[in-house]
């Protein structure tokens, strides 16, 4: 007599249909549509009893394999999963305990190559640490992750003569604002100030009032011989 082969565990019945929605995702234009997300959810959520270490399986490995522009799509739907979870679920959620496991090297990859998207990236995980998601620890690795490539920009210092003018001259605003009203009259500056203005920029001592009349080299009184 032959005996009965154990027949294996059922596979999860919407499995080829959840990871036909992130295929979906990943070939098209970033970010994913509302009727995407809400087709990972529904699934994600259908029977998670069972499956939910699944969904996160499937959801890691495409955090893993989506192209760079759409690694942010991939942290949308952790994200999506998680909070319609908590939702849903309340404190039976087994969603944000699962993705818990991995989610600091999961958000590692995410972040590789999708420099443009770190404000982004560092937006979900602030909702996440308002919203007590993930544990502490692991919002703060994370965060430390979004801003270890922060583009840090310092100020140029302007040029020392452009430093401590002197009141009396008029601002390049006020010049403006009242040479774009008709009729108004242009600032002039104090006649002291710009004096001492130039004579600062000419290396002239403090106080020293400029000549009347600046000396020019002489001339000659007719063209010059070429056959010189």
């Amino acid at each position: 007599r032959k005996k009965k082969s154990m027949s294996a565990a059922p596979a999860w019945p919407d499995e080829e249909a959840f990871k036909k929605v992130l295929d979906g995702i990943s070939q098209k234009r970033p970010p994913p549509t509302v009727q995407d997300v809400d087709k990972v959810t529904k699934i994600a959520l259908t029977d998670y009893r069972k499956y939910y270490k699944l969904v996160v399986y499937h959801v890691e490995k495409a955090a893993k394999t989506f192209p760079a522009e759409h690694k942010l799509s991939a942290l949308y739907l952790i994200d999506a999963i998680c909070r319609k979870s908590i939702e849903k679920l309340g404190s039976k959620d087994p969603f944000v305990p699962r993705f818990s496991i991995n989610i600091e090297k999961t958000f590692q990859s995410l972040c590789d190559g999708s420099f443009q998207d770190r404000e982004k990236f560092r937006k979900v995980v602030s909702l996440w640490a308002d919203n007590r998601i993930f544990p502490e620890e692991s919002v703060g690795v994370m965060m430390g992750v979004v801003g270890k490539e922060e583009v840090k920009t310092s100020l140029v210092a302007p040029p020392s003569f452009l430093t401590g003018l002197p009141s009396g001259l008029p601002s390049s605003s006020s010049s403006a604002s009242s040479l774009s009203t008709p009729g108004s009259a242009v600032p002039v500056a104090d006649p002291s100030s710009v004096s001492s203005l130039v004579s600062t920029m000419f290396g002239l001592p403090g106080g020293a009032a400029l000549p009347s009349s600046l000396p020019i080299a002489s001339l000659p009184s007719g063209p010059a011989n070429l056959n010189d």
